[in-house]
């Protein structure tokens, strides 16, 4: 794991963003030709969004036709930016308030029915358990031959997200002829975020305000939102700090996060006592997220929205699971090698259920050798490549 040279943005903007367009002048421009877009309802947490990407960038035609996208979370727009296979993106707040009650609903119904009617909309996705979002697409003029659902295909206990979004491709590719022809399952895109040349500059400045200078940087993603799933020890964290230092002692570690999460992460930055040591959740917005990913050494996650845009933009990365299951939601690495999932259970001891592993599962079992060893295999991981996860 080589240092990261200041100024060399560009290049691996270009390395980790192949094939799909990196900048928005590199998508294509809608022009009055295009064919109706494909709008996709998911109501999903951030990593939840990354993996649509595959759906979005297949139903766009690769940027052709750019899917519309409704959820409620408030940085999709955000997320995307770049990728050419988003037109817009809608939130609607809430999709269990019952639709009197509810503005962003009645809102996205009115636009909807403008789409159809001009035909810029014919089709569409929704991700959703929610019976509503699939009566709001109807209320919008959608037909509901023209659309799959969760509730016409329902998700697979222990399927993937990717495999699910791709069955649900090509469920609807059969039931509407003008949906455009879909790659092979072998050559079926993984989850990719692109970060502009300029969002790469902005990152190195910021990195260098406080004393970088080209060194390797090494992510950890101690908190997340979802408590539920538990926590890895401080004391864990902090000796993983220890050893990577003695491993890399040139490196800079930062602790990323969202301000909310800046006392806690502080008080794991204050404990290390290390000038090389500090916190990223101040100042930190989604792009930078993205591009700090983009340009660091490596990452050490929980099973959270950060590990998965880590794994979008080619960030060699560790990721500890807590009681959700791996084979649902592990993140899809863009090279051999670059993702490593670490679990309480070794996977041959893995139940065949959500809620059994949920019960015999604690992320605070994870040993710190485990991470240590996972942290230290990324080492001797090949370039990127074009192998295929299984995503089974």
């Amino acid at each position: 794991m080589a240092p990261v040279p200041s100024g060399v943005g560009a290049m691996l903007l270009l390395a980790r963003c192949r094939g799909v367009a990196d900048a928005a002048t590199m998508s294509p421009k809608p022009s009055t030709s295009c064919p109706p877009a494909t709008l996709v309802a998911r109501f999903g947490a951030l990593g939840d969004m990354v993996m649509l990407t595959p759906v979005l960038e297949v139903l766009s035609g690769g940027g052709r036709s750019p899917c519309e996208v409704v959820t409620s979370l408030r940085v999709a727009s955000s997320l995307y930016g770049g990728l050419g296979t988003v037109g817009a993106v809608t939130l609607v707040h809430s999709k269990r308030t019952p639709y009197p009650f509810e503005r962003s609903q009645q809102k996205f119904v009115r636009g909807l029915r403008e789409r159809t009617a001009a035909g810029r909309v014919a089709t569409a996705l929704s991700f959703t358990v929610v019976p509503r979002v699939p009566w709001l697409l109807r209320k919008g003029g959608l037909s509901a031959n023209a659309m799959v659902t969760h509730q016409d295909l329902p998700r697979g206990e222990l399927e993937h997200d990717v495999a699910y979004g791709e069955r649900m491709v090509r469920e609807l590719a059969r039931q509407v002829p003008t949906i455009p022809q879909l790659p092979s399952p072998a050559a079926w895109p993984r989850p990719r975020l692109c970060v502009s040349a300029s969002e790469v500059e902005d990152a190195q400045d910021w990195l260098r305000a406080s004393g970088w200078h080209g060194e390797p940087i090494v992510l950890l993603q101690t908190q997340s939102r979802k408590a539920r799933r538990g926590r890895w020890p401080d004391s864990r964290w902090l000796e993983l700090v220890r050893l990577i230092r003695e491993d890399m002692p040139e490196a800079h570690i930062l602790f990323t996060g969202v301000p909310a999460e800046g006392e806690a992460i502080g008080g794991l930055v204050s404990r290390a006592d290390d000038p090389n040591i500090r916190s990223a959740a101040q100042g930190m917005n989604l792009r930078r997220l993205c591009a700090l990913a983009s340009i660091a050494d490596s990452m050490v996650s929980l099973d959270t929205g950060p590990a998965h845009i880590a794994a979008a933009v080619a960030c060699p990365l560790v990721v500890l699971f807590g009681s959700e299951h791996p084979r649902r939601t592990r993140p899809v690495p863009l090279g051999p090698g670059r993702v490593r999932e670490v679990a309480a259970l070794p996977e041959s001891k893995w139940p065949m259920s959500r809620d059994a592993f949920a019960r015999e599962h604690r992320l605070s079992d994870i040993p710190l050798d485990a991470v240590a060893h996972a942290w230290t295999a990324l080492k001797r991981m090949p370039s990127p490549g074009n192998e295929e996860p299984d995503l089974q």
